[in-house]
């Protein structure tokens, strides 16, 4: 679970990196359409968020699965003459 949650943080930084770079290509090419510098940067943010978000994806599928287990293991150590709150 930690290194979940310390997985999270790092996925965190990296998008608002990518967000703040993707900003400055937009503002680029909106003061020059034509500016192919800013263009190529754009099109690399796009992907490198296409493969974070896809991290991402699997990272909360896992944190997911880590909870349900978790709760499992939780109910299992209780035993069934155990009453919840």
């Amino acid at each position: 679970m930690i290194d979940n949650n310390a997985r999270q943080l790092r996925f965190d930084s990296a998008r608002a990196g990518a967000d703040i770079e993707q900003a400055g290509a937009l503002r680029d090419l909106a003061r020059d359409p034509n500016d192919r510098d800013a263009a190529v940067r754009l099109e690399e943010v796009k992907r490198r968020i296409a493969i974070l978000e896809e991290e991402h994806g699997r990272l909360v599928s896992e944190r997911e699965w880590l909870n349900r287990s978790l709760m499992e293991f939780t109910e299992e150590a209780e035993g069934p003459c155990h009453e919840r709150d």
